[in-house]
């Protein structure tokens, strides 16, 4: 991938083929997940996400309601609670 942008047709996703083409795709919402990647990608949109490399999986949920608070998991996870967010580590 070589370009991520918002375009007129919703997300515009650029790339170029090993023959040297470049081929482009708009999308209605992209999900990205390229790890410590995700925070270059995310600023081609506009968006700021603070994900770093550290040791270990860690995931931030938030927690607005209750159903979510039910809903977490809660065994054999250490974590760190800040306001209505729970960061669980293993």
């Amino acid at each position: 991938m070589d370009s991520i942008a918002h375009g007129r047709d919703g997300i515009a996703i650029g790339w170029k083929n090993p023959d040297g083409s470049t081929e482009m795709l708009a999308a209605d919402a992209v999900v990205v997940c390229a790890g410590v990647a995700s925070r270059r990608f995310a600023a081609m949109l506009g968006d700021r996400i603070n994900i770093y490399p550290v040791k270990g999986y860690s995931i931030t949920a938030h927690l607005d309601d209750e159903r979510s608070r039910a809903a977490a998991p809660t065994q054999h996870l250490e974590s760190i609670s800040v306001q209505d967010r729970r960061t669980p580590a293993g």
